[in-house]
């Protein structure tokens, strides 16, 4: 019976070590990823938010590409949570027409208070910060192999987005650190 009795015990802590370690892990789980749907929104938003730029587009431009990124605008830099959403666009004008076309133009933010610029850059044009650089270097690559690329070969070919790289707490989306 006194074996029975300490058995008994021995499975209760056990048990008790296991709920504890695995409330541990969810914890840890929610403190990583807790902030991804809010972010997930916010982004969302903000896309929304850039397709009203439709009356802004040149004329002839025509939409090749839309990207859209949460996280770190800096690798390393996880003090902040940057949203940037933006499409890659062609048009026959030249690119001072172009950039006049945007000129101060806003879209608002998923912070409805906050306006943000709306920025234009040409894929020829260095590309140095993160991800801009990247999204061209993805664009140039599917667009190389695709038949579009000759459609576009007389067009200047530009990246219209809007960036909300303000202070947002990185904490609870693991893509912000």
């Amino acid at each position: 019976m006194n074996l029975k009795h300490t058995y008994r015990k021995i499975e209760n802590k056990i048990g008790l070590f296991g709920i504890i370690l695995f409330g541990s892990e969810v914890l840890i789980l929610l403190a990583l990823v807790w902030r991804i749907p809010l972010n997930n929104l916010r982004v969302a938003r903000l896309e929304r938010n850039l397709h009203v730029l439709a009356s802004y587009h040149p004329v002839d431009s025509e939409l090749l590409l839309e990207k859209k990124y949460i996280g770190a605008l800096y690798p390393g830099d996880s003090y902040s949570c940057s949203y940037i959403v933006g499409e890659f666009r062609a048009s026959a004008l030249t690119r001072e027409n172009i950039r006049n076309a945007y000129a101060s133009t806003t879209v608002t933010s998923f912070r409805r208070n906050t306006k943000l610029p709306v920025q234009v850059r040409f894929v020829d044009e260095g590309f140095l910060d993160d991800p801009w650089y990247v999204w061209r270097d993805e664009f140039l690559s599917s667009l190389s192999a695709s038949a579009s690329w000759k459609h576009t070969a007389e067009k200047n070919i530009y990246s219209v987005y809007a960036a909300h790289n303000r202070y947002t707490s990185p904490f609870g989306d693991f893509r912000c650190f």
